[in-house]
């Protein structure tokens, strides 16, 4: 089985929590769009990375379907799921996280854009989503976790607050 946890962005090469954490404020919490490191290699995104060179589409949709995703969770950080989709218009070129952001989707319960992880042990979750309406593409998650105790706006200090560690992968879905 592969270990897809290596798509935490933040992963140093020193596998000390308190240093992922420095690099991800020092990022402004940023990641690669598929979860590799900022400034790193981009061994998950087009055109040369070892894990993008042969594209699969993963699922064929209708436009405006209601869809239903899994995410499993080895270690469950709370925090929560956004699901954002981008049409891809070249096999050369990554998608860009201003195109991700114009195409949020949305929770098919209820019109958040974010599933809120339940505290509980891990799991496989079921996630009901909108597909953004008019949208249509041939090749087309973010996991913010809440578990690091830091900085609030207000100055006090509690768990969920300021930077948190961010999982990101991507996949390749057909919408028509």
């Amino acid at each position: 089985m592969p270990n897809y946890n290596q798509y935490y962005a933040s992963r140093p090469t020193i596998q000390i929590k308190r240093l992922a954490v420095r690099y991800q404020r020092d990022h402004g919490g940023k990641c690669g769009i598929c979860g590799d490191r900022v400034g790193g290699p981009l061994e998950n995104e087009l055109p040369n990375g070892q894990y993008a060179k042969n594209l699969v589409i993963t699922r064929k949709y209708k436009v405006d379907q209601t869809i239903e995703v899994k995410v499993e969770l080895t270690a469950n950080h709370a925090g929560h799921f956004q699901f954002k989709l981008c049409p891809a218009t070249s096999k050369q070129h990554e998608v860009s996280q201003d195109c991700l952001d114009k195409h949020t989707l949305l929770m098919a319960d209820g019109g958040s854009d974010r599933y809120t992880v339940p505290s509980e042990k891990p799991r496989i979750y079921t996630i009901g989503l909108r597909l953004p309406s008019g949208v249509r593409c041939d090749r087309c998650w973010t996991y913010t976790a809440g578990n690091d105790w830091m900085q609030c706006p207000d100055g006090s200090h509690a768990v969920g607050c300021g930077v948190q560690e961010t999982f990101r992968g991507c996949a390749d879905i057909a919408i028509n």
